[in-house]
Parts: structure tokens; C-alpha cells; sequence
């Protein structure tokens, strides 16, 4: 959707292979992140695996809507040192990132945009923080200027384990 929302047709045919690339390892970085929430909450609570997945999916999306309520509230600055901006651009792939960051900041509607920064901050703080975390939307807010891993993508470019 986003790849639909910033690069042309004719751009993403000719990158394709550079695009699905960057997903798939994007993707792999989501299973390495649920799996070792997974196991580190296992370990913790002898809790069945698939109670502890639906207890992460409850949790990202309880801080998705309460982030998104809270986002539209403010006016959203499309100025890139932002850092709910920066959340925003580092959840594209770079490919798109690097090449389409004025289409990501102006022209993906307000809506879309806050959704995106509030499942990429929801999702970055429950897989980072635990289950075990409740926060508040105010706890969680100050964190995403200051949480490396929120800010940087590149955190999470050395994988602990490769999954393939």
C-alpha cells in the first residue's frame, strides 16, 4: 500500500526486485521480533506460546488506537527531523525512503500517515519493552525521541539469528 501510495508504476516495475527484496527482510525482522518476545515472555512465564502471540497482538494494538487518538489531536509537522516523521520514514523501506522521502512526507494523506507512526511506534515499544509494560500514552510518547531503536532503523539491520 505505501509502495502504491509513493512510487510510480514504472519506477516500482523497474525496482521490483530491489523492493521485495527490502520487504523480505523487513518481514524477517518482524518474525525475529515476535519470536524473541515470544520466547523471552515463555521463559519468563512458562505461558503457552499461543496465549502469549494473542497477549502481544492485544497490547500492539491497544498502543496503536491509543497513539492513533492521541495523533488526531495534533497537527502533524511533515518536516523530516520530526521525530513522529522520522518514525514515519523509518518504516518504509529504504528503497522508498531514499528515494521518494517528499511523496512519504506530502503526499500520503494525514490519516494514513498517523496510522503508520502509531503501529510502528505500538509495534517498536511492545516488542522492545514486553507485555509486561503499561504504559501510558504520555510514557510512551518522550520514549520515541529517545529510543535508538524507534529513531534508527539501522538497529535492526544486524539480526541476532539469521531465519531463513
Amino acid at each position: 500500500v505505501l509502495a502504491g501510495l509513493t512510487v510510480p508504476d514504472v519506477d516500482f516495475l523497474k525496482n521490483k526486485k530491489t523492493l521485495v527484496d527490502e520487504f523480505q527482510h523487513i518481514i524477517k525482522q518482524r518474525a525475529r521480533d515476535e519470536a524473541m518476545l515470544l520466547l523471552r515472555t515463555f521463559a519468563e512465564t512458562g505461558d503457552y506460546l499461543t496465549d502469549i502471540s494473542e497477549r502481544i497482538s492485544e497490547k500492539i494494538n491497544t498502543y496503536t488506537y491509543e497513539l492513533l487518538d492521541y495523533l488526531e489531536t495534533q497537527e502533524l509537522s511533515h518536516d523530516e527531523s520530526n521525530p513522529l516523521m522520522k518514525c514515519l520514514l523509518n518504516y518504509c523501506p529504504t528503497f522508498i525512503r531514499e528515494n521518494y522521502k517528499e511523496h512519504i512526507l506530502n503526499n500520503i494523506p494525514d490519516t494514513h500517515q498517523n496510522a503508520i507512526i502509531a503501529c510502528y511506534i505500538a509495534s517498536k515499544m511492545v516488542y522492545s519493552k514486553g507485555i509486561g509494560w503499561s504504559p501510558s500514552i504520555v510514557d510512551i510518547l518522550p520514549l520515541v525521541a529517545d529510543d535508538i531503536n524507534i529513531i534508527d532503523p539501522s538497529i535492526d539491520d544486524d539480526l541476532s539469528f539469521d531465519l531463513d
